[in-house]
């Protein structure tokens, strides 16, 4: 018999989207799903439509609690669950019909404890913004922390949904609550660290939808500042890998420098905030001088951005450079 895949969904306020979302999960060509649906106190009509698809398939389980966060919501669908394997998938993408199969065939083919798989990136209109980046051609991509594992070349994920992961592997973690911004990548980081193999296919087989006032994207808030200490804390998780420390000590500079850039005239962030980012930018700095996949030309822009931050917050060609490393 296949083993059972556990699929946790959390959900607040996406009853334009979720029925597209379970929809996609109901249509996998994978057997034996186990869909656990977590209502997050949602107070538009999400909780009738979760409830109108249980209805009418026995496969999924509805949950409900008051409107405590993501983390909350998944941690609780994590306790319930009763499968072999589980994905994570949030409740405004949605999947292709191949999904599970493809990372479940890849797990077993390579005996490897997460199978991970590439992504599209689409507008809420539908409008396809990105396409991750294929790395192996053909032929699926695998690496653990022992080797080729970096936030630099983008071996190492920063969310949890695109990919499938070993109960056994994650039973003991849990997402961080106090998190309200890369909870998902402090969470990822801790799984890859007790892997003992991670498998890639470039298959883009996850549809991710950006919503400009979703919790990592839109106007600053506090909860967005957390964002950076879900990166001191993934930093801190590979003190003892020195390589995977490197790169993601970089990538931490790189988000303080993405919430300098992009939040530098909300007056909020630039009163209470612009100050200890700067610092932080700073004081990992360094690392993109030991660094060997920074090039030259981004360690100079880095530094002079560290030196004088205004001269480059008046530049407009500031908006396009923060993907380039």
């Amino acid at each position: 018999m296949t083993p059972l895949i556990s699929i946790i969904v959390p959900v607040y306020n996406c009853e334009n989207t979720v029925g597209r979302c379970l929809e996609s999960i109901l249509a996998q060509t994978q057997p034996s799903l186990e869909i656990i649906v977590v209502d997050d106190g949602s107070i538009d009509n999400s909780l009738q439509v979760i409830k109108s698809y249980s209805a009418i398939d026995t496969r999924i389980k509805v949950m409900e609690q008051v409107n405590t966060g993501v983390s909350s919501a998944r941690n609780k669908a994590l306790e319930a669950s009763s499968g072999e394997w589980i994905a994570f998938v949030d409740a405004d993408d949605y999947l292709d019909k191949e999904y599970l199969h493809t990372l479940y065939t890849a797990l077993c083919k390579y005996k490897a404890d997460i199978s991970l798989c590439s992504y599209i990136k689409e507008t809420e209109d539908g409008d396809q913004i990105f396409e991750e980046q294929k790395s192996s051609g053909n032929k699926p991509l695998s690496f653990s922390i022992k080797k080729g594992y970096s936030y630099i070349s983008g071996t190492a994920r920063e969310v949890v949904w695109g990919a499938l992961y070993k109960k056994e592997l994650i039973k003991n973690i849990r997402f961080a609550s106090d998190l309200y911004v890369s909870e998902d990548t402090l969470f990822f980081a801790e799984a890859a660290k007790r892997s003992r193999l991670i498998v890639r296919t470039d298959k883009a087989l996850y549809h991710y939808i950006i919503y400009p006032s979703s919790a990592s994207h839109g106007m600053f808030t506090p909860k967005k500042y957390t964002q950076l200490e879900a990166w001191e804390r993934v930093t801190n998780l590979f003190k003892d890998h020195p390589e995977i420390y490197c790169s993601a000590k970089c990538k931490y500079a790189i988000y303080c420098y993405h919430m300098i850039k992009n939040h530098f005239y909300n007056p909020s962030f630039k009163k209470n905030y612009y100050k200890e980012t700067l610092k932080k930018y700073r004081k990992n700095l360094k690392w993109f001088y030991i660094s060997k996949e920074t090039s030259l030309s981004r360690k100079i822009f880095r530094t002079l951005f560290a030196i004088c931050p205004h001269l480059f917050l008046l530049k407009p060609l500031l908006k396009t450079e923060g993907s380039q490393r």
